[in-house]
């Protein structure tokens, strides 16, 4: 491996996908910014064989930081040896997007997003990609039976998946869906408070799936709404107290 040390102006380096940075990164790293050193900083690219310009190959959320936190023209870099030959480089930035920083899921996507529109079969991968196959048809692809039109920029795989798989009627996994596509903020939104809530009730009441689909869907939606129901349930007992209070003889 040839490696080596360079100082290259920004505008030479070219991201392979759109970064998606955290916000608690480039707090901490703008708290940070008088102390930086080039370690810090740090970026890893790829000189293009033909052009004058560098793949971004590892650093991402450093190369966010430097471009829009900081007032750098140039960056201190690793040039590392060309690995576009067999999609290599996207296997090395998937090995990268590791740092909390790199908000690791929507970047592991975008990279996983590339390989598939190279037609990689994944499965092919399993040592170079650094999760599990089984992990990623959960976490990273649709399963095939949830309709499309579910499926929006609101909901997650993860979750989605996890409906597909419940032991229920289709009008039971359709309400989900939709409640699971709304979008956040929402009360009747499927939120991973509520759905923590969903698990432990099928986890420890069997007699769920004794009740017919409307009266399933009856139960989901309280479960939903739980926030909702307990502020009222407080609301009736101050209610209750105050009678009692007010009925005490002085």
């Amino acid at each position: 491996m040839n490696t080596r040390i360079q100082y290259i102006p920004l505008d030479k380096i070219r991201p392979i996908f759109q970064l998606e940075t955290t916000a608690a990164y480039l707090k901490r790293m703008s708290k940070l910014k008088k102390d930086l050193l080039d370690y810090d900083l740090l970026l890893a690219v790829e000189k293009d064989q033909n052009e004058d310009f560098f793949y971004l190959v590892g650093g991402y959320d450093r190369y966010d930081f430097l471009c829009n936190h900081t007032n750098k023209k140039l960056a201190p870099c690793i040039v590392e040896d060309d690995s576009e030959l067999g999609n290599q480089r996207l296997f090395k930035l998937l090995h990268r997007l590791s740092n909390r920083g790199d908000s690791t899921k929507p970047n592991r996507q975008s990279v996983l997003d590339l390989l598939k529109q190279a037609q990689v079969q994944l499965d092919a991968h399993r040592k170079k990609i650094g999760f599990s196959i089984k992990f990623l048809r959960t976490n990273y692809e649709y399963d095939n039976n949830i309709p499309a039109m579910f499926i929006n920029s609101n909901t997650s795989e993860k979750t989605m998946n996890w409906i597909e798989s419940l032991p229920v009627s289709t009008d039971v996994k359709y309400f989900l869906f939709e409640r699971a596509g709304l979008e956040k903020g929402n009360a009747k939104r499927l939120s991973q408070d509520s759905l923590k809530i969903i698990k432990n009730l099928l986890k420890n009441e069997p007699r769920f799936h004794a009740l017919t689909p409307d009266q399933q869907i009856q139960v989901l939606v309280c479960a939903i709404n739980f926030r909702g129901i307990v502020l009222s349930l407080l609301k009736d007992k101050v209610e209750q107290l105050l009678k009692v209070t007010s009925q005490s003889p002085i």
